[in-house]
């Protein structure tokens, strides 16, 4: 197994300079032009080819370790000592070398663990800007906690200690006692990296595409074929519900999932610029990325939904491939 796969497909959406990209529609046909790049018409979708991501380098930086991250800090951090039944560290980062983040993940959810020294220009970074409707105050370790939500569960969570400040973002949520528990940094004696690796890992690795299938519950199906470079390096399930393969040619990592009903199965939760929806292969498919390459994709079809995430991006061409069930 490659020491790099990609075991949890998420990223806290870090803003970049981008360029819109300009869309015509016309006899449900859709066309996408942006700068830099030509469009051709494949079947009824117009598809980009490949061209140069826009924005500034990415601020984000992987670890192996999360003790490689925190020595990377200018600045002492501190991890969490427990964490909730079923989550499970899966990316060690750090962003514009000055703040510490920790991705969680037990199958289903990620929760984005923050840590930044405080100052005046980073009093919220949990990256969060939703509305919600519930915002309290509670004290958790004897700190103060901002925590915000819909009455049920939360979804944001700040607070500051020591001239530290502590974040999580959850996508589906959290109850208070989770929190409590991702918060164990707020204890003065909660420094111990040894403690943040959690539960025991929601994904089961298989040496083969068919043992992966045997050990789940329903009938799934995998790619006919895939771009040219692209082979299956890793063949997964996630908490017996989810059958994940991850491709790569080498450079980029392509993560294909499939489950049974509609919820959304992507595990990336980044904000896109650009978000349309097309018909591929008589499927409805959402896909999401920055005008020049595609990011995201999930389509539902006869009660079974399918993604696929590209963390370095790829082509509409490459996802039609993909999709060729």
């Amino acid at each position: 197994m490659k020491k790099n796969i990609c075991k949890a497909m998420v990223l806290m959406s870090v803003a970049l300079m981008s360029i819109s990209p300009v869309m015509a529609e016309s006899n449900d046909d859709v066309m996408v032009i942006s700068e830099n790049s030509q469009a051709k018409k494949v079947d009824d979708v117009i598809i980009i080819d490949d061209g140069p991501m826009l924005g500034m380098p990415s601020p984000i930086k992987d670890f192996d370790t999360v003790e490689e991250a925190q020595k990377s800090l200018g600045f002492v951090t501190k991890v969490p000592t427990t964490v909730p039944e079923g989550f499970k560290a899966t990316y060690f980062e750090t962003i514009s070398d000055d703040m510490l983040q920790i991705i969680y993940s037990n199958g289903k959810d990620e929760v984005y663990y923050r840590t930044a020294k405080k100052n005046s220009d980073t009093e919220d970074i949990t990256g969060d800007y939703n509305t919600y409707k519930e915002e309290k105050n509670v004290e958790i370790n004897g700190t103060s906690v901002t925590v915000k939500g819909d009455g049920k569960k939360y979804y944001n969570a700040l607070c500051t200690k020591d001239n530290m400040i502590y974040s999580l973002f959850a996508r589906e949520g959290l109850d208070l006692e989770q929190i409590e528990g991702f918060l164990s940094v707020l204890n003065d004696d909660s420094n111990d990296a040894d403690n943040i690796l959690g539960m025991p890992n929601p994904i089961k690795d298989f040496n083969t595409i068919e043992e992966a299938q045997k050990s789940l519950s329903f009938d799934t199906k995998v790619p006919k074929n895939v771009p040219e470079k692209y082979k299956a390096v890793a063949f997964e399930t996630i908490s017996d519900k989810i059958l994940q393969i991850v491709y790569s040619d080498g450079k980029n990592e392509v993560t294909y999932r499939t489950a049974q009903g509609t919820e959304d199965i992507t595990g990336d939760y980044n904000k896109y610029a650009y978000v349309k929806k097309l018909k591929i292969n008589d499927a409805d498919v959402t896909i999401k990325g920055n005008g020049t390459k595609v990011y995201n994709v999930l389509c539902t079809k006869n009660d079974v939904t399918y993604s696929i995430f590209a963390r370095q991006g790829i082509s509409l061409s490459e996802i039609k491939t993909f999709l060729n069930k």
